[in-house]
């Protein structure tokens, strides 16, 4: 159940992050790496927030030692997030819509649901 409270987290995180990066390219026509940093800074909030207090239920450490290992975490994801997208659109001529869901699925499962669950998280 944890997994599938964490998949509804990183889906409602998914959602703001696509929005602020379709927001930034389309209307602000911002170029990928701010885009795509801008989003995941964005979905990164509501992440830590749902995943503390829904999937993980996670109150018994401070909340700032939380946050900080949490900051660690969402750093190398924002990085593989923006790097990722950019290398799928301007190295291997992607979509952008496209290299940004797909570099997003690999990073949550490959990076941020271990880390979230094992290391910020853990009880």
């Amino acid at each position: 159940m944890q997994f599938l409270k964490s998949e509804l987290s990183s889906l409602s995180s998914t959602i703001v992050d696509l929005g602020v990066f379709t927001l930034c390219t389309v209307v602000f026509h911002l170029n990928i790496i701010t885009s795509t940093s801008a989003g995941v800074i964005c979905g990164g909030v509501i992440n830590f927030l749902m995943n503390r207090n829904f999937a993980f239920k996670s109150f018994e450490q401070k909340k700032s030692h939380q946050v900080a290992r949490f900051l660690v975490v969402w750093v190398g994801s924002l990085l593989l997030n923006t790097y990722g997208t950019y290398a799928f659109v301007e190295k291997l001529g992607f979509n952008k819509f496209v290299a940004r869901l797909g570099t997003g699925l690999l990073v949550r499962f490959a990076w941020n649901f271990p880390l979230l669950k094992y290391f910020v998280f853990k009880k």
